[in-house]
């Protein structure tokens, strides 16, 4: 789920809700902007450079409230990582699982 060497760039990923507050009060990158959209959905577009490689995971920690638009690359294996995680979900349970 990285952001290899040869993908390092630009990110660009609209936000929504609470995390819209987080991209306007807090640079996670020395070129991020902020667009604001000009539509009913009330989102933000926003563009920077990932200071990690992990980007993947740092995205799905903002849950819904984010997705990503580029590189087409990391918007797969972002879209890859949910559809595992709603898989997940039809599993059942081991309940005598000794977590010690």
């Amino acid at each position: 789920m990285d952001f290899s060497e040869k993908e390092k760039g630009k990110l660009k990923i609209e936000v929504r809700n609470e995390a819209k507050e987080i991209f306007k009060n807090y640079k996670f990158s020395d070129d991020q902007e902020i667009i604001e959209n000009n539509s009913d959905n009330g989102t933000i577009t926003v563009s920077l450079t990932p200071k990690s490689l992990d980007v993947c995971k740092w995205l799905l920690s903002f849950g819904a409230n984010i997705t990503p638009l580029s590189p087409t690359t990391i918007v797969a294996i972002w879209k890859e990582e949910i559809k595992k995680m709603y898989e997940n979900l039809n599993r059942p349970i081991n309940a005598n699982i000794n977590l010690e």
